[in-house]
């Protein structure tokens, strides 16, 4: 998982869940019946911190509609790993960031009033002159898939739109996504909403769109 909540804070510690025979899920035994789950709240715009859970075995909730795919693993990584064989963009499906970037790019060329800006802190960001806020309107969804699951990323969870400044007229967005050389990770922004269900001794993961802030 990626870094999730206010930067700055004092760790004490990592929590292992990957496939170590050393991680707590493995550590809990028949209490967490092989399984953990989260339900990872939108962050709000103050970036306070919302509380969640991680869950174990009972603890879980029952979620028989979820989709499945396969949790992969790699000679002795600890890291959970998925087959991710496209992404798209309002259903245009694409191979991989880069040309998910010029998707993007090609998608949002159609609005005439938004403008494409630099920022250091991320790859793709747009300003838009707006008399209005519009937040996250005309903002398209991303699906990632999976071997025989698809992620379906609402704009929420797929994008940063600054809601912050004073100004209507003004208004940046940019895809919290970055292009890293080494792994892609999935990160906990864009798990929002979605809750999660690990089985490592099944090999499985299952999710589904959720209010976390109902269940989490």
């Amino acid at each position: 998982m990626d870094a999730y909540g206010e930067e700055g804070g004092n760790v004490a510690g990592i929590l292992g869940l990957g496939w170590s025979p050393h991680s707590l899920v493995s550590q809990l035994g028949s209490i967490s019946e092989g399984q953990f789950s989260h339900c990872l709240q939108r962050m709000p715009y103050d970036h306070h911190s919302p509380n969640t859970y991680l869950r174990f075995g009972a603890d879980i909730p029952n979620r028989p509609s979820f989709q499945q795919t396969e949790l992969a693993k790699f000679g002795r990584l600890i890291p959970y790993f998925l087959n991710m064989l496209d992404i798209s963009v309002a259903r245009l499906i694409q191979p991989a960031y880069e040309i998910l970037e010029r998707a993007l790019v090609n998608y949002f060329s159609r609005y005439r009033n938004i403008t494409r800006i630099h920022r250091e802190d991320f790859n793709l960001c747009y300003q838009r002159s707006t008399v209005r806020r519009e937040g996250f309107m005309n903002l398209p969804t991303i699906t990632f898939h999976l071997r025989g699951a698809d992620l379906l990323l609402q704009p929420q969870a797929a994008f940063l739109v600054d809601l912050t400044g004073r100004s209507y007229r003004r208004e940046y967005f940019c895809l919290a996504m970055f292009n890293e050389s080494d792994d892609t990770v999935i990160g906990a922004y864009q798990q929002t909403n979605q809750r999660f269900i690990y089985d490592p001794g099944r090999r499985t993961l299952r999710f589904g769109p959720e209010d976390c802030s109902r269940t989490p």
